[in-house]
């Protein structure tokens, strides 16, 4: 069944105004350096965090090499991992890690093709050995629903992107979505994001079309939802990116622009999904005159609530809404001339710390 969506509105009417629903004057929490939370680390770079159902925030650090925790109101608690090819530890970038609802944390490690189990309080490790399949892939994103089953996104190509549920007691690999219709620009991943609702569907967008693809618990395809747009085309100013303070192009995007044939010379509609309670919020990649990205939100029919924005990263989804609490990296730039600039590709600024925000009530019924 197809479902075709109309102008995003509220109750009222707000047709194609963006609402401030993220109360955005209004910072309640920020991790990192930050003179209102002296506990917080000082991070240099930000590139992966994750949020369990408690709101707990978890912080991937570059340099040090740990996953650090805070509690929902901002307090560190402890850190997992540290540097070293020992048990619990990493030697590269942690960038694929979750949490379940019991207060263990689970990170990959490519180096090792294993996954990392930390036990509740990050004392008790296990570490477990990915079969040969994955060394094939590149794993891109974990994620845990309610019942603590286990999701991981990974990249081939052979087989493009590919989401399936993976049992760790087991050891299977159960995949039930793939998605090769987007060669894989070399230069950046612009990957699929995917969300679960409370009743443990899962919901996965597509890597070109407004088009969200809508699984049970079982991995069964539901149904999908569509919603014509026009495609943004990739253009020569989206490889602008900042480096201290100065606009420069990513290094070789001349090669990998010209090796985008067909729809892979295209922005995905939409690049992020974020579902809370009975709201589904669906990032887009069509920009407002402040460079922020449109969001249309959603009941859980996919009838249209409102529209908002606000500024992401569109490769990767750096957004997750959790409780009515809104949580983003800190890529925002206050000098208009650089951000006009910036192409799709790059970042305001790098990200250093993560702002929450409440969301607003006149959504929240």
């Amino acid at each position: 069944m197809v479902i075709l969506f109309s102008i995003c509105c509220e109750k009222g009417k707000i047709n194609n105004e963006y609402v401030d629903i993220f109360e955005s004057n209004n910072t309640i929490l920020s991790i990192g350096a930050d003179e209102e939370n002296t506990e917080a680390k000082a991070y240099q770079w930000i590139l992966n965090y994750c949020i369990d159902r408690e709101g707990n925030i978890y912080v991937a650090d570059p340099r040090d090499l740990t996953v650090d925790k805070y509690d929902n109101q901002g307090k560190y608690l402890y850190s997992y991992g540290k540097k070293g090819q020992g048990p619990g530890e990493f030697s590269n970038q942690i960038e694929s890690f979750a949490a379940d609802s019991n207060g263990n944390f689970i990170a990959y490690t490519w180096q090792r093709n294993s996954l990392i189990i930390f036990y509740k309080d990050g004392k008790d490790i296990k570490e477990i050995k990915l079969s040969d399949e994955f060394r094939k892939t590149i794993i891109r994103t974990i994620k845990i629903d309610l019942n603590n089953n286990m999701y991981i996104l990974s990249y081939s190509k052979e087989k493009g992107y590919i989401l399936g549920k993976y049992d760790i007691e087991k050891a299977r690999y159960d995949v039930f979505h793939v998605d090769n219709k987007r060669i894989r620009p070399p230069f950046v991943d612009l990957l699929p994001d995917f969300d679960f609702d409370t009743s443990g569907n899962i919901y996965i967008t597509d890597s070109i079309d407004y088009k969200i693809y809508k699984y049970s618990q079982t991995r069964r395809l539901l149904d999908f939802f569509y919603k014509k747009m026009e495609k943004n085309k990739i253009v020569e100013n989206d490889f602008n990116y900042l480096v201290n303070n100065r606009i420069i192009k990513i290094p070789g995007y001349q090669n990998a622009w010209k090796k985008l044939k067909g729809l892979s010379g295209f922005f995905p509609n939409i690049f992020g999904i974020n579902i809370d309670a009975n709201r589904i919020y669906i990032w887009t990649s069509n920009q407002d005159k402040e460079k922020k990205y449109k969001i249309e939100i959603f009941d859980q029919k996919f009838n249209p609530i409102c529209a908002s924005s606000y500024y992401n990263y569109l490769p990767k989804n750096y957004a997750v809404i959790r409780n009515n609490k809104f949580h983003i990296v800190n890529i925002e730039n206050s000098d208009r001339e650089i951000k006009k600039e910036i192409g799709r590709f790059g970042m305001f600024k790098s990200p250093y710390k993560i702002e929450v925000y409440n969301i607003s009530e006149r959504i929240i019924y």
